[in-house]
């Protein structure tokens, strides 16, 4: 049996996810400055057998508007039925407006954030990502 367990995100967490490989939807590593605020903000780990499988958590920019992000690997994918779990209760507290983008091409990245209550607000999103990828905007509202 797989022993699951949820912490505060730490900034060294994201270094181990991405030791275990890149998802399908690729991996982009934060830089320090940006993952040790993270460690302030609403941020979690997943772990499930001392490895790590998931980071992820929302940043409020102001009361009301908050970014979500996650790093997932491709060990993440036996756990992804618990990780939606923890993502759903996450986003639970969070009142107001979750903004979050998905890369064009990242087909498992769309249904999930339609299965997580996400819908599309912007089609195309040229040149968004870190290497110029094309993405999609996506919101929630409580």
């Amino acid at each position: 049996m797989t022993h699951r367990l949820v912490v505060p995100y730490r900034r060294w967490h994201s270094k181990w996810l991405a030791e275990r490989g890149e998802s399908e939807g690729g991996f982009l590593m934060p830089s320090i400055a940006v993952r040790t605020m993270l460690e302030d903000m609403n941020s979690w780990t997943v772990f499930a057998d001392d490895a790590v499988v998931a980071c992820g958590g929302t940043i409020e920019m102001w009361p009301g508007r908050h970014t979500a992000w996650m790093q997932l690997n491709k060990t993440s994918g036996p756990h992804m039925l618990f990780i939606t779990r923890v993502v759903l209760k996450a986003l639970s507290r969070v009142k107001g407006r979750v903004e979050l983008s998905v890369q064009r091409d990242f087909r498992r990245g769309h249904k999930w954030a339609h299965m997580l209550g996400f819908c599309i607000e912007t089609m195309d999103m040229l040149r968004y990502g870190p290497n110029g990828e094309t993405h999609t905007a996506y919101v929630r509202f409580d």
